[in-house]
């Protein structure tokens, strides 16, 4: 869509967009923007209910409003009043006089006649949204003029939720100081959930908990930036850099998106010190550690007022974060990809293990590609999922393409847990993967494996596409991948189809 910079211009444009749809025609294409309105979890838990607006609205329908009450809801409407503007409770459609109801005069100063805090939901129309939330109201803003003086209301107060067409939805809306900003915006095709309780979200000031791992060749600016644009943690593979080429992928990171993102350090790479310093001295938002022990650098990094997750395999080590003072923990199973847990616990037993052993924000990580199993996540325990091996094979990720395609061909079965006397690490079964495998089958030791292994063999295989004799790391779950897709529309379609799974549950 074109950015439009000012009001008359994205009139114009919403006007002749709803030209192009009939009036019948709008009115059916209410009934799933009203659906997507009674899933949200604020909507469930939500006692009294605002409706912001008059009745006869295509998208907002009478039976809807009928519906909330007929669940016990308290639903009440805006009634103006001369100079003021009230909140009535809602008895049956026989109870609203057109005049007092239907009507909206021109913005006049009044002073707020109702208590607007007592709602717990809001929900709200407009000429048009954005996806963060910024909204262009009717009425010459009267309402929203109404209501700005309302302590509470614009920072927090009702959970306030903005209900369009998808021809509505334009890429920016020009602002003004009473406007309100919507926390939830639901239209035919999607929702944008901007304010949610969820703890994650909460310590990493981000939309939704869903984070894109640091993975070494495949983590640059490009993929951090792209998943934290669109409303994710997106984080910068430190492994496989050393200090300076960190210090450039954290500025161009920076460059490309005013979002927070992070910086995943494996505390067992030779450059560890100096790329914690310069995480420290870049003041990066966010660190994610793995590989060692957490109170090497959590204290020295909370200090410099970096939030801390520690990545573990057991619920053991997870008790040790919280010792250590992190702000979350990653429970990875061993289904991921690349190196993994000596313990070998997969991921529906992992999480609830940790779950039950620590109170930190938590976030599941190994064999989590969609939103239905951020769904599953959730259910165990998690608060947020931390994904490697979809973001892997996204178009932003610095994967060689011909890695990326070998990866969306293949089948259950084709990743192997190998290099258990090193580091247990999965792998695609390859060329490589065969000596790897025969040489396990003979006894080899330790150091003829290391041997065996020698260096850079990552970077040639996922880097520079050497299908044959690279180590190809990737997670069990790469055979669910079928697609390439740009990293912001694979964080929206977890998302989505996160709360598809979540209504499409069956009750006992």
């Amino acid at each position: 869509m074109e950015y439009i910079s000012g009001k008359k211009e994205l009139r114009r444009l919403v006007a002749a967009r709803k030209k192009q749809v009939e009036p019948a025609e709008r009115r059916s294409r209410s009934v799933p923007v009203m659906q997507r309105l009674m899933a949200l979890p604020e909507f469930k838990r939500a006692r009294n209910v605002l409706f912001y607006w008059s009745l006869p609205d295509e998208v907002t329908t009478h039976e809807t409003v009928q519906y909330c009450a007929s669940l016990g809801k308290n639903v009440f409407l805006p009634v103006v009043e001369g100079e003021r503007l009230l909140i009535r409770g809602f008895s049956g459609m026989d109870s609203l006089v057109p005049g007092e109801s239907y009507s909206i005069p021109e913005p006049v100063d009044g002073a707020l006649q109702a208590d607007i805090l007592d709602m717990d939901l809001v929900v709200v129309p407009g000429v048009a949204f954005d996806r963060n939330g910024g909204r262009m109201g009717r009425g010459k803003g009267y309402y929203d003029r109404l209501f700005a003086d309302a302590a509470g209301c614009f920072g927090g107060g009702p959970y306030k939720v903005g209900v369009c067409f998808d021809f509505q939805i334009v890429d920016s809306v020009p602002r003004e100081p009473h406007d309100m900003l919507m926390d939830a915006v639901v239209f035919e095709s999607g929702t944008e959930i901007i304010r949610n309780e969820n703890r994650v979200c909460g310590v990493f000031g981000i939309r939704y908990p869903v984070i894109s791992g640091g993975m070494v060749w495949c983590s640059g600016w490009r993929l951090a930036s792209a998943v934290s644009a669109a409303g994710g943690l997106g984080l910068i593979g430190a492994g496989s850099m050393k200090p300076g080429l960190l210090k450039e992928h954290i500025s161009k990171c920076r460059a490309a998106t005013d979002r927070p993102f992070g910086v995943n350090v494996p505390l067992m790479s030779p450059y560890a010190t100096e790329l914690m310093e310069t995480v420290i001295e870049e003041r990066v938002p966010a660190v994610f550690t793995s590989a060692g022990n957490p109170k090497l650098w959590t204290s020295r990094l909370k200090e410099a007022g970096i939030k801390v997750a520690h990545v573990v395999s057991s619920s053991r080590f997870a008790a040790k974060c919280a010792e250590a003072g992190v702000d979350a923990v990653v429970a990875e199973g061993f289904e991921a990809g690349g190196h993994n847990g000596k313990e070998e616990t997969a991921t529906m037993v992992l999480v609830p293990e940790v779950r039950s052993a620590v109170d930190l924000p938590l976030i599941a990580a190994g064999g989590i590609v969609s939103g239905s199993g951020m769904a599953a996540a959730f259910a165990l325990g998690a608060e947020g999922v931390q994904l490697g091996t979809r973001f892997a094979l996204s178009l932003e990720s610095s994967a060689a393409d011909s890695f990326k395609q070998l990866c969306i061909g293949l089948k259950e079965g084709d990743t192997m847990l190998a290099l258990k006397k090193l580091s247990p690490t999965r792998l695609i079964r390859n060329d490589f993967y065969g000596k790897i495998e025969a040489a396990e089958a003979a006894g080899a030791s330790r150091e003829e494996l290391q041997s065996l292994l020698g260096r850079g063999r990552a970077r040639m295989g996922i880097f520079e596409g050497d299908l044959s004799e690279g180590e190809l790391e990737i997670g069990q779950a790469v055979s669910l991948v079928r697609s390439l897709l740009p990293a912001g529309d694979i964080v929206r379609g977890i998302m989505e189809e996160y709360r598809k799974a979540v209504a499409g549950m069956q009750v006992l």
